[in-house]
């Protein structure tokens, strides 16, 4: 998107020891280094792929460390807000002290009310930066479908709260479902990371195909009609996206396919 967009992108590595969460002191050296080009931070949180969480106090080091360089604004993509877990609790980087004139926040239907066919987002921004993006996006999609927009609103004043969190603690429960498969009954994969939000997993399954996860991922699909993301696309190479937003039935199908690739797997390369 941002080469798209005449940019050119800076990718700020994470490390599987740190949550691949963002580290302040990572990002002050990229700003230092890049200072006269740097526009904008995408900051996504909670994270796809990994599922990891900034918590208040990691943001307000982010914060702390955008203080020092006035002309970077953020684009805060917090579509996952209410896929949070483990008693953790989201918050809005324009709600940080000093964050909001300069924050772009972006969410939308699709994630915490499973409306992603509708393709109905939203974006809260300083007012010339939400105007000028309304000139943008009036040339482009005119606007959404008026069924999308009177879903939304339905959305937003029909779902009770108990409802909500309801969905919220049946993705735990199926987070940790496929997380005690991961690490019970499957050999070969590792979970470095336990995710707090999102429906994602970034296991690390380098011992298959000597680390070559895009192979991994299309030997399972050849061989379970099992499909997973090679964590090679999101700049994470040796690991698998695994996404948990589906049902129980079909979660425990996934896992059962995984688990006998792996061992057919172990056992082919065993007799080599």
């Amino acid at each position: 998107m941002v080469t798209l967009a005449g940019g050119t992108p800076i990718i700020l590595p994470t490390k599987k020891e740190d949550g691949y969460l963002i580290d302040p002191g990572a990002l002050r050296r990229a700003l230092e280094q890049n200072q006269a080009k740097v526009k904008l931070l995408i900051l996504c949180n909670p994270s796809n792929p990994t599922g990891g969480v900034h918590d208040a106090s990691r943001l307000r080091q982010i914060a702390q460390v955008l203080s020092d360089f006035p002309k970077v604004a953020v684009l805060a993509d917090e579509i996952y807000e209410r896929l949070v877990y483990d008693d953790l609790q989201h918050v809005c980087f324009a709600s940080i002290p000093n964050m909001l004139e300069r924050t772009i926040t972006i969410n939308g239907m699709s994630k915490a009310y499973a409306m992603t066919g509708y393709r109905l987002g939203y974006l809260c921004a300083p007012r010339p930066i939400a105007q000028a993006c309304a000139t943008i996006q009036s040339q482009i999609t005119s606007c959404a479908s008026s069924i999308s927009q009177a879903a939304g609103v339905a959305a937003l004043t029909m779902v009770s709260e108990e409802e909500m969190q309801e969905n919220q603690r049946i993705m735990q429960k199926k987070r940790d479902y496929v997380i005690s498969q991961l690490e019970n009954t499957i050999q070969g994969i590792t979970l470095n990371v336990k995710p707090n939000g999102a429906f994602y997993l970034l296991p690390d399954v380098s011992t298959f195909y000597n680390g070559d996860d895009t192979q991994l991922c299309i030997e399972l699909l050849k061989k379970q009609k099992l499909a997973l993301v090679p964590g090679s696309s999101f700049g994470a190479p040796g690991t698998v996206r695994i996404s948990y937003a589906a049902s129980m039935e079909e979660l425990e199908l996934a896992m059962n396919k995984l688990r006998q690739f792996s061992n057919d797997y172990h056992k082919e390369h065993q007799a080599h």
